[in-house]
């Protein structure tokens, strides 16, 4: 009898704990500091993806990234999930095309962290 008691126990908290880990939450978005296209995202992007042959100006390579609308258009920003644009994938690795691309170094985590929020905060041409 207390064998099938202790057993019980075992299961039930077994059971209370895998519920409990498997609960997923979305994150809070801050809503502070608000990132700017204009101060922080087109600098990066200026920086490290408009030089010349590949989003810029001149000898660019299937679309441009020079302004507000060509990052929401080319970067495929306007779903639900940030995680899932065509921007993030290229800038994290997990797209099809990774950018920039080598021997250009990867975009910093903070540089990632930086485009990732103004995402989820809207992606606000500010």
């Amino acid at each position: 009898m207390k064998q099938n008691f202790l057993f019980l126990i075992f299961v039930f908290f077994g059971l209370i704990t895998t519920v409990i880990s498997s609960c997923k939450h979305e994150l809070d978005v801050p809503t502070s500091p608000e990132i700017s296209f204009g101060t922080d995202v087109r600098t990066i992007i200026s920086g490290n993806c408009t030089f010349s042959g590949c989003h810029g100006v001149e000898n660019f390579t299937r679309f441009q990234l020079l302004n507000y609308d060509d990052v929401i258009k080319n970067g495929g920003i306007g779903t639900s999930d940030a995680t899932k644009t065509k921007l993030y994938k290229s800038i994290t690795g997990k797209g099809s095309d990774i950018m920039p691309p080598s021997p250009r170094s990867p975009l910093s985590d903070l540089q990632i962290k930086t485009i990732l929020l103004w995402m989820k905060q809207g992606a606000k041409n500010n």
